[in-house]
C-alpha cells in the first residue's frame, strides 16, 4: 500500500480539525503556513461547515431549535455545537447528523426531562418519513416503518400544537403511548395514539404473543381493523 506524503496527511488532520469546528482558518495558517488566497477565505470552509450543521438539525428538530431558544438566546447553538463536538459526523446520509441528539440530551443535568422525549419523536418521525415502503405487503415494518414509543408527556400534542402555529410553553405532563408510522396514501409520517388493545394488535402483528385478560379475539381483530383504516397497519395479505 502506498503511503500517504507527511505533509498531505499533515494537511488532511489540520483542515479536518477546522472542518469538524475545532480549529479555524488562523489554526490551519498556524500548522501549514500562510494561503496565498488568505485567511478570510480558508476560514470559509469552517463557516461553510458550521452552516450545514445547523442547517440539517433544524431540519430535523425544528421544535427543539424553538423550544431551547425559548430558555434564553443562544441556547440552540450551545445545544448543536456541543453535541456535533460530541458526535461529528460520520454517516453518509448528512441528516442523521443528529441521530444521537435524544442521547445527548439525556445526559445534561440543565435541561427538563422533556427535551429527550422531544428529540426523540422529532428524529423518529423524520426517519419514519425517509423509510422504504411496500404498500403490497402483510410486514409492518416495526422499527422502520412503524415505531412504537412510551413517553412520560404528551410529546405529539405539542409538536403538532407547534405546527399548527399555536405553541405551547411545554408539554404536559402525560404518560402517552404514540405509534410513530407512514402513512401508505402521502408516503408523509405521521401518528397514532393507540388503545391498550391497539398495542396488543400491533404487537402480535409483529410475531409477538401477547394478551389482554378479558378481551376477546374478535374485539383484538377490531381494534386491528382500525389501525389498518388509519394507515398505521397495512392491511394483511390475501392469498
Amino acid at each position: 500500500m502506498t503511503s500517504v506524503p507527511a505533509e498531505l496527511s499533515q494537511f488532511f488532520d489540520t483542515f479536518s480539525q477546522m472542518l469538524l469546528l475545532r480549529s479555524d482558518g488562523a489554526g490551519v495558517e498556524r500548522s501549514l503556513g500562510a494561503s496565498p488566497s488568505g485567511t478570510q477565505r480558508v476560514d470559509f470552509y469552517r463557516i461553510l461547515a458550521r452552516r450545514t450543521r445547523f442547517l440539517f438539525m433544524h431540519d430535523v428538530y425544528p421544535v427543539v431549535h424553538h423550544t431551547a431558544d425559548q430558555r434564553g438566546p443562544g441556547a440552540w447553538s450551545q445545544l448543536v455545537l456541543a453535541y456535533v463536538d460530541a458526535h461529528p459526523p460520520q454517516h453518509s446520509d448528512p441528516n442523521r447528523l443528529g441521530e444521537h441528539l435524544s442521547d445527548f440530551i439525556a445526559a445534561q443535568t440543565d435541561l427538563p426531562e422533556y427535551f429527550e422525549e422531544l428529540a426523540d419523536y422529532e428524529f423518529q418521525r423524520w426517519a419514519v418519513g425517509v423509510s422504504g415502503f411496500a404498500a403490497d405487503g402483510a410486514e409492518i415494518g416495526l422499527g422502520e416503518r412503524l415505531v412504537v414509543r412510551q413517553y412520560a408527556h404528551d410529546i405529539p400534542r405539542f409538536v403538532t400544537a407547534f405546527h399548527e402555529g399555536k405553541p405551547l410553553e411545554a408539554p404536559e405532563a402525560r404518560p402517552t403511548a404514540v405509534l410513530i408510522y407512514r402513512d401508505p396514501k402521502t408516503l408523509n409520517s405521521s401518528y397514532f395514539l393507540p388503545t391498550p388493545l391497539g398495542l396488543v394488535a400491533v404487537a402480535r402483528r409483529a410475531g409477538k404473543d401477547v394478551s389482554l385478560p378479558g378481551v376477546s379475539d374478535a374485539e383484538l381483530v377490531e381494534a386491528e381493523l382500525q389501525l389498518v383504516k388509519h394507515g398505521v397497519l397495512p392491511a394483511r395479505a390475501t392469498s
